[in-house]
């Protein structure tokens, strides 16, 4: 049976919740891989508006590619998107 929208994404919120109760509010780069739209842009509006530098990757291809080329403080990644 394949996931709905949003399905399988529930665990990212608990280290959302964490990231802002415990203050983090610096400079740092976050990348946001994630096939679903929705998703992404949820992600790189919560982790923008806390301050990192975001960078999002729609797929996995282009999200190995970005991991190859620089280096992330944070990474979240969906475990199924195209290009995986």
């Amino acid at each position: 049976m394949a996931a709905g929208r949003g399905q399988g994404h529930l665990s990212w919120w608990p280290l959302i919740i964490k990231m802002i109760y415990a203050g983090i509010n610096r400079k740092g780069s976050v990348l946001v891989a994630d096939g679903d739209n929705h998703i992404r842009d949820k992600l790189l509006a919560i982790t923008d508006k806390m301050g990192y530098d975001v960078v999002v990757a729609s797929n996995g291809e282009e999200a190995l590619d970005l991991l190859l080329k620089g280096s992330f403080d944070i990474v979240f990644t969906a475990l199924k998107m195209p290009g995986i």
